[in-house]
């Protein structure tokens, strides 16, 4: 499968909502327009996806961006709380158009070699700084036939986990007080992820959620969190 793919998914009789995404094609072409450390690749890959999952809870035409900014603390021994990530960036518009790009530090033979023996998204996202260092960024700008239009926003995301996913998903429950369940996944040839949530209840959804805690079935979200974090 080289495609990209798509999907919403919402649980009967239920609040949950859900957006499953893959990148293949789109993937595949952005990592190629620069030689990428390994672990920089997947980060990529998984900010890709993030933001393609985020611009699709939103009601808008628009684009979403992801930004990562490093803690400067001019260190050059390689050394994981060195900030070797300078900044990365991906970004989706509601049409499903992507792009991203990174920067990271590679000027010393220690930095060269840090980079060769880390493999996966995490590592690259730990390159930003201890933990709770570091910036990151969701950009959302409004558009109308392609130009902006309206009032751009950004929300400072915290580094309150040592991956991507658990970040975003801590900031879509803290800022817009929907529990979140963010699952990302990047193997260096393609990209995916699940974005499943809680929605607000309106008044006759909440007559149907005390039917259903009537009926037994009062530990829904409880079980879709077990099971969606075994993906």
């Amino acid at each position: 499968m080289n495609q990209d793919h798509r999907q919403r998914f919402f649980i009967k009789d239920s609040p949950v909502r859900g957006d499953a995404v893959r990148l293949s094609r789109s993937y595949a072409t952005i990592i190629a327009q620069k030689d990428y450390p390994e672990a920089i690749k997947q980060l990529l890959g998984e900010m890709l996806v993030s933001a393609s999952l985020l611009i699709g809870t939103l009601k808008i035409e628009g684009r979403l961006s992801i930004q990562l900014q490093s803690s400067d603390d001019n260190s050059n021994d390689g050394s994981s709380d060195s900030g070797l990530l300078k900044w990365a960036m991906a970004e989706c518009d509601h049409e499903g158009n992507l792009r991203a790009l990174a920067d990271w530090k590679q000027d010393t033979p220690a930095q060269q070699q840090a980079w060769t023996q880390m493999t996966t998204a995490n590592e690259a996202f730990k390159q930003l700084g201890e933990l709770n260092k570091g910036v990151m960024f969701i950009n959302i700008q409004p558009l109308e036939n392609g130009h902006k239009s309206g009032q751009a926003y950004q929300g400072i995301v915290e580094r309150s986990h040592d991956n991507l996913a658990d970040c975003l998903a801590h900031y879509q429950k803290q800022s817009a007080q929907i529990p979140t369940i963010i699952k990302l996944a990047c193997d260096g040839l393609q990209a995916g992820g699940l974005l499943v949530q809680l929605l607000p209840l309106s008044q006759e959804e909440q007559m149907i959620e005390e039917q259903a805690k009537n009926a037994g079935d009062d530990d829904l979200w409880t079980r879709l969190s077990v099971l969606t974090n075994t993906i």
